[in-house]
């Protein structure tokens, strides 16, 4: 659920920000943006933790790293594409932030009750 909110947040604030605001509504959005994404990013390695057994911590930790450094290569493939020097971010913001919310309701699809971690 965390995710989820993270998610909103951030897809929100993105695509608010294509619109034309003065530099403190602008500022107020970036900090809503960075909130979001903060959410996300503290919940992935919390939920990683709770998903995983204690002996592979390693292992998932550095997968989701992993995962976390291609997204960011990825982004700045988006930063720098063609549809970008075109329509001057407007675009590349909507589809990111359209990105985001649906992604945000995606995981209350796969919400279940998970098994209790023993540790012994």
């Amino acid at each position: 659920m965390v995710i989820a909110t993270g998610l909103a947040l951030a897809g929100v604030a993105l695509l608010l920000a294509i619109i034309p605001f003065n530099y403190i509504v602008m500022a107020i959005l970036i900090g809503i943006f960075g909130l979001g994404l903060a959410t996300i990013t503290i919940a992935n390695y919390a939920l990683t933790a709770d998903l995983i057994q204690p002996t592979a911590y390693g292992t998932a930790f550095g997968l989701l790293f992993a995962i976390i450094k291609a997204g960011e290569y990825a982004a700045s493939l988006v930063r720098d594409s063609p549809i970008d020097d075109a329509y001057q971010f407007s675009i590349v913001f909507v589809i990111i932030a359209l990105a985001l919310i649906l992604l945000s309701i995606f995981p209350f699809f796969l919400v279940r009750k998970l098994p209790a971690v023993r540790l012994e």
